[in-house]
């Protein structure tokens, strides 16, 4: 209905504006003697506001929006809001099941124990009972090194009579060396014992407790992202997911964006685009309030333009205060873009001045009460006045016919001079 409402203006637009500029060039010249006939209104100019505008449609979008993902993956158990719900900053939205989680936190706890048990052990040394253990395996293999070197002793003697088979005495050798090497590995133990741990072995316990705590506080995370709360306060625009759903990491669950401050991208013509800067003023107005004005302001400016049917515009945005909460994401708003605005202009009614040739004029009073036409240069316009730039002063008085010419109208608009033309609303 609006779009049907849209190109219904618009010809209406192409048809008043044509009629009004044929209007404009073949109106006659005021007669002067209307003033003896009394057919004419005297009128001064006067001092108020002028405004240049542009105007422009565009959508609705909320100055911030967040898209919630889950940073983990499995089936929701619980969606806590709706769509249009008020939240608060850290209130649950959606809950994932957290069974295997907490498994993994139980597991990551257990192996950081482990680590734990393990450095404490190494540093504290051997017990009491480990050195006296270790003491006894030392006398242990010195007694069995002191027999066998006996044996291999009166063994050899009895070889050298020839008594004993040479195999005999060297397997006696042989298990004196290896008595020999026992020892030596037992008292390599005991001085191992009682100088303390070595500094690589508590290096490589502590490195284990290390990565244990780590892997127990990334369970312990991954625990609370099963949880998905709201990022900031304010209004739940969107639920993506539903209870029994699987998802995947990543999945965006719900979007919540802020409803207070709202801001509107409308396509700027590039014949416009330089007139326009960050900080100028706006109103926006919207089908869903009528009779509101919305005080917005530009706040960014498209760099690069975008063509279309070999139209090129740039995006220009507006910022505006919704505290209301009147306006919605969506809503189609008209945005006027105030890009000049004098508020002390020297203005005339656009049915006082005329044409001739390519020049404005308008009828001055004369003290002798007859009328000369003056010409005049014209700044801004609005629709209703225009700003007189020079040729007239405050004091001056325009006559213009009481009823006006025929086809009569404003003799002046926007194509004439520097004013824009007048804005048709439907």
């Amino acid at each position: 209905m609006r779009r049907r409402l849209l190109w219904l203006g618009a010809a209406v637009l192409v048809l008043g504006l044509a009629g009004w500029g044929y209007w404009t060039w073949a109106r006659p010249v005021p007669d002067p003697t209307a003033v003896a006939q009394g057919q004419i209104v005297r009128i001064q100019p006067n001092i108020g506001p002028m405004e240049d505008v542009l105007t422009a449609v565009g959508s609705l979008e909320p100055l911030i929006q967040i898209e919630v993902v889950s940073r983990a993956a499995g089936p929701v158990s619980q969606v806590a809001v709706q769509e249009g719900e008020a939240v608060e900053a850290g209130q649950l939205l959606v809950a994932l099941d957290p069974t295997d989680l907490r498994l993994a936190v139980t597991r990551a706890r257990a192996s950081l124990t482990s680590a734990q048990a393990n450095l404490r052990k190494l540093l504290a040394g051997p017990s009491e009972a480990e050195l006296l253990r270790q003491e006894h395996a030392v006398a242990q293999a010195r007694l069995q090194v002191e027999r066998l070197a006996r044996e291999v002793e009166q063994t050899q003697r009895l070889a050298a009579q020839g008594a004993v088979a040479p195999a005999e005495l060297a397997q006696l050798e042989q298990d004196l060396a290896l008595a020999r090497r026992q020892l030596q590995l037992a008292e390599q133990e005991l001085a191992e014992l009682t100088a303390g741990p070595d500094p690589a072995d508590v290096e490589v316990a502590q490195a284990q407790v290390a990565e244990a705590e780590a892997n127990l506080a990334l369970a312990e995370e991954e625990l609370k992202w099963a949880e998905i709360r709201s990022p900031l306060t304010g209004t739940v625009l969107s639920v993506q997911v539903e209870a029994g759903e699987t998802i995947q990491e990543g999945a965006v669950v719900a979007t919540v964006g802020r409803l207070d401050r709202m801001r509107v991208t409308v396509p700027v013509h590039e014949i416009d685009v330089n007139r326009v800067r960050r900080g100028l003023p706006a109103r926006v107005e919207a089908d869903a309030a009528p009779g509101r004005i919305f005080e917005g302001t530009v706040t960014s400016v498209a760099t690069v333009g975008t063509t279309q049917s070999g139209i090129v515009t740039f995006d220009v945005t507006v910022e505006l205060e919704n505290e209301a909460n009147l306006l919605r994401p969506g809503m189609t708003v008209d945005v006027a873009i105030v890009v000049e605005e004098k508020p002390d202009a020297l203005r005339l009614p656009l049915e006082a001045i005329f044409r001739q040739g390519n020049q404005d004029m308008v009828l001055v009073a004369q003290p002798d009460g007859s009328t000369r036409a003056v010409p005049i240069q014209v700044g801004l316009t609005d629709g209703r006045h225009a700003e007189i730039i020079a040729g007239l002063t405050a004091e001056d008085t325009v006559v213009i016919q009481a009823g006006g010419l025929p086809g009569a109208g404003p003799g002046r608009s926007g194509p004439g001079g520097r004013g824009p033309m007048p804005v048709i609303r439907f």
